[in-house]
């Protein structure tokens, strides 16, 4: 009897593993949606979408594999791509997770790596942590970011160290202007709390001096903000309107319509946009005499109307902080401007090394800016999407060498195609609400008449257009642009909004 008892629980075990590893449909079922998902993923992407759904019942590991490995052309449909990731997340049982964090760094294709990094981010686990970290370290730009923003999303301290040497192996490249350094110090500043450090060897100081101490979302090592300081020293940055400019393939989308000819008051305890002297910009240190004197006589010079209505225009200060900005670019950076109104100018086509040359052009072409016309906002989001591709070159993190990614090979072109010279971040300015129409805008109509449904619209494309990009926009709204609408482009784009006094 008790040999009966041990041969059926054996056997219910066995039956478990079988059915974990091989799914719930039959043998039969699987190898018609499997045959069925092969042909037609490559012939017409959209006729599987139900196949996608059926074959993520099996809960399997054969399941993930055809999903992961679905054919490539069914990633360039995007109502495809929501099908299959929301096909791979609905798996539950432990094969099938095993083997998605497993291909988490491992897919042929950039886009399902990205894909398995989203998903796995809602997986609870260390080493589901320790897998997508391993991404850090992938050739395609695109999916290093990914990564880096899913770790901070949920907090991982056992990555920190990673997260580190990512930064490390940037600086000894002298990529400290990249997209991927500086998501990777949000995060680490998500995760810690710690929001003092700048450099590599600044975090790197700080963790060995507390790693052992530190609590996830803590403002700090010993729970006080802002009491440790950097050994190494900030490192250079030029800010557009107080929004920092991390990245070396950045457009700027400056709004020029019609409202932009207005003048904002000075408020209270204004501070000019202009530097004071001396490099200090004007945050004024209050045992610097000349600095307040200075800033006393330009308080009192604004208060001739005459002066303020011309100076505080927002087109002219906007073409003042963009000139100032553009003749501060290292030579490392690369961008492009784009103005808008009911019209959609470039400065060039596609994104321009700032050279001496390109950028004294550039400040020329910004000098000749009026203003005038409608507030196409969608359309110059998509002039920028655009031309954020032009700029020809090859990336090394997407050649084929160095990194824990997949080689580059024939299998995956996607894989192959150059994102050196896309643009990785944009700072839209604005002062208005995205319309077509113009008119009196009204709070009930989030602007204008047409400007609800034009912001509809731009997040609707911007989820599909930007899942692969993981382009940063950066918002800037005077006073009169819609905040609500800047401040959701932000964030879910991982920007900062601000707005312009």
């Amino acid at each position: 009897m008790r040999k009966v008892a041990i041969t059926l629980l054996c056997a219910a075990a066995v039956l478990c593993i079988v059915t974990a590893a091989y799914g719930k449909l039959s043998d039969e079922q699987f190898n018609e949606l499997k045959k069925r998902i092969s042909i037609g993923a490559k012939k017409d992407p959209q006729s599987v979408k139900g196949d996608i759904t059926d074959i993520a019942k099996d809960d399997s590991r054969r399941a993930a594999d055809v999903l992961i490995n679905i054919n490539r052309k069914a990633l360039d449909d995007m109502d495809v791509v929501a099908v299959i990731q929301t096909a791979i997340a609905s798996m539950r049982s432990d094969e099938a997770r095993r083997t998605i964090i497993d291909k988490v760094s491992k897919a042929s294709d950039y886009r399902m790596r990205i894909i398995l990094i989203e998903v796995c981010q809602n997986f609870a686990g260390g080493d589901v942590a320790r897998a997508i970290a391993t991404c850090l370290d992938d050739r395609n730009d695109k999916v290093a970011i990914s990564a880096a923003r899913a770790l901070g999303e949920k907090g991982s301290l056992e990555v920190v160290e990673d997260m580190i040497k990512c930064m490390e192996k940037l600086a000894k490249k002298k990529e400290t202007g990249s997209r991927l350094y500086s998501d990777i110090k949000r995060s680490l500043e998500r995760i810690t709390g710690q929001s003092d450090l700048i450099e590599a060897q600044d975090w790197r100081n700080w963790y060995n001096a507390n790693k052992d101490k530190i609590v996830p979302g803590a403002p700090g090592a010993d729970g006080r903000p802002g009491t440790y300081k950097p050994v190494v020293g900030d490192a250079k940055t030029v800010s557009f309107f107080g929004i920092q400019i991390d990245s070396r393939k950045i457009i700027f989308v400056i709004d020029v319509s019609g409202s932009m000819v207005v003048p904002d008051p000075p408020p209270e305890n204004w501070i000019p946009d202009k530097d004071l002297g001396k490099g200090k910009g004007t945050t004024l240190d209050k045992d610097d005499p000349t600095l307040k004197k200075k800033l006393e006589k330009e308080r009192n010079r604004m208060k001739d109307d005459k002066v303020w209505k011309k100076e505080r225009q927002r087109i002219v200060r906007t073409k003042k902080e963009l000139i100032r900005v553009l003749k501060a670019l290292q030579g490392t950076v690369k961008f492009n401007i784009i103005s808008f109104s009911d019209e959609i100018n470039s400065f060039a086509k596609g994104l321009q090394k700032a050279t001496s040359s390109t950028k004294s052009k550039a400040v020329k072409w910004v000098e000749k800016l009026s203003a005038n016309g409608l507030t196409f906002t969608d359309d110059a989001l998509k002039e920028a999407f655009k031309d954020g591709q032009r700029y020809p070159g090859k990336s090394k993190r997407d050649s084929g060498g160095g990194g824990r990614g997949p080689r580059t090979s024939s299998k995956d072109r996607s894989s192959k195609k150059s994102s050196s010279g896309e643009a990785d971040t944009i700072i839209l300015l604005s002062d208005g609400a995205p319309t077509h129409l113009g008119g009196d805008a009204k709070a009930e109509w989030n602007g204008h008449q047409d400007s609800e449904q034009i912001i509809s619209q731009i997040f609707s494309w911007l989820e599909k257009e930007n899942k692969f990009r993981k382009i940063v926009i950066h918002t800037l709204g005077f006073t009169g642009a819609n905040f609500e609408f800047m401040q959701k482009l932000a964030k879910d784009t991982g920007g900062t909004f601000r707005e312009i006094k």
